[in-house]
């Protein structure tokens, strides 16, 4: 079969072929075909996606970062192993003539039947070496060679052939419970001190899972968080105690690190007083030997209802 569905003359089109197992079952799910020289609109390069079904219908494309229009992406295409912990197949692409001829590396996210047309991850061999040359010319990602059952990518530039370690995929879990669990609409505080209102206890539990099983140990996690309520009015209903905000340690193999706070209810709440949590990553202590960096899979702000 003839495939002729590059929508630009001198794209180069077909310059790279890549074959995607994106669930792994051992079938070729998706065609990736490399037009480096495509043009359009301040990007140089494109990827085009393809069912092997259906070769002549483009099903979504790849590009690259905006403003280097001679970077030559699409060069090298390689599909690695799952490198997010969602269980399926992603996708790296080169651009070796990005950033003067220092060249990078993208990487985007497999999906249900497709690759995610937004790249999570931009490598630049200037962050690695600022003398490399031509970043991204080819690609591998099929294997673990460093044995910690991660994916390892390895890059070729100009005279040197470079290994990309993968991250450790953590998600971090936030549960909050309260007691008692409800607050009585009746309850308005007038029964207690107007200084105590309604006393209501708050704890707060961080967990750490990692979604793809490694070996490189327990991973400690240091996570700062802060702690508001009513945060869209303008007379608060209720106020928190003195454990406002602080950090709290997490390790990958303890079941949980939990906090607990006091919330006094002022006024009468007849709708759920939303208390409001904000929490980030400060740093990851690794054990000896392994310096990966963590990729984490969680918003940092969660509401949740203290109660109506």
């Amino acid at each position: 079969m003839t495939l002729r569905c590059s929508p630009q003359i001198g794209s180069y089109f077909g310059a790279e072929l890549c074959s995607v197992d994106l669930n792994s079952d051992g079938r070729t799910d998706l065609l990736l075909i490399g037009a480096p020289l495509y043009l359009n609109q301040n990007q140089g390069g494109i990827v085009h996606i393809h069912q092997p079904t259906q070769l002549k219908t483009e099903i979504g494309h790849l590009t690259g970062e905006k403003g280097h229009e001679f970077g030559r992406f699409g060069s090298s295409i390689a599909g690695i192993r799952d490198v997010n912990g969602d269980g399926l197949t992603d996708v790296a692409v080169g651009a070796p003539l990005e950033n003067g001829g220092r060249g990078c590396v993208y990487i985007f996210h497999g999906r249900d039947s497709n690759i995610s047309p937004t790249y999570t991850q931009r490598v630049e061999g200037s962050s690695i070496d600022g003398k490399l040359r031509y970043f991204g010319r080819s690609i591998d990602g099929s294997l673990d060679l460093t044995g910690d059952n991660l994916t390892d990518i390895s890059v070729g530039a100009l005279d040197h052939l470079f290994i990309l370690r993968s991250r450790p995929v953590l998600q971090l879990k936030v549960t909050v419970t309260f007691t008692p669990d409800n607050i009585s609409p009746l309850d308005d505080g007038c029964s207690a001190p107007a200084a105590q209102g309604t006393p209501v206890t708050a704890n707060v539990c961080f967990t750490i899972i990692k979604d793809i099983p490694d070996t490189l140990g327990n991973l400690n996690v240091k996570i700062s968080y802060q702690l508001a309520l009513d945060i869209a009015r303008k007379i608060q209903r209720a106020e928190l105690g003195s454990q406002r905000s602080g950090t709290q340690s997490v390790d990958t193999g303890r079941k949980e690190a939990c906090v607990k706070t006091q919330i006094n209810v002022k006024v009468q709440a007849r709708s759920p007083v939303a208390r409001w949590l904000e929490h980030q990553r400060t740093w990851v202590r690794f054990p000896a030997g392994a310096k990966p960096l963590p990729s984490f899979r969680t918003p940092h702000a969660s509401v949740y209802p203290a109660g109506q």
